[in-house]
């Protein structure tokens, strides 16, 4: 955890550095795996399927490390309204 200027005394997660990694070269490995590995870019729409479905599953991810929002706080079962959206 990181203690960021004006942020208070609590350490917190990187949440955005978590994504970039998570989103970013993470995805990028696993399409580009499928891709060109078990050549999927000759089938129409396999990529683009893959694509949505493992950004959904890393941004679920990288979300529960954000701090929830401040008016709003946590909401049903402890999720932000960040995850909420997913759920």
């Amino acid at each position: 955890a990181i203690i960021f200027p004006n942020g208070g005394d609590i350490g917190r997660h990187p949440s955005q550095i978590y994504e970039a990694f998570l989103e970013g070269v993470v995805l990028f490995v696993i399409i580009n795996f499928f891709a060109v590995k078990k050549r999927l870019l000759q089938k129409s729409g396999y990529v683009s399927g893959m694509f949505l479905i493992f950004y959904s599953i890393l941004r679920t991810l990288s979300e529960g490390f954000r701090e929830p929002d401040m008016h709003l706080g946590y909401l049903f079962l402890n999720l932000t309204t960040h995850l909420m959206f997913f759920f």
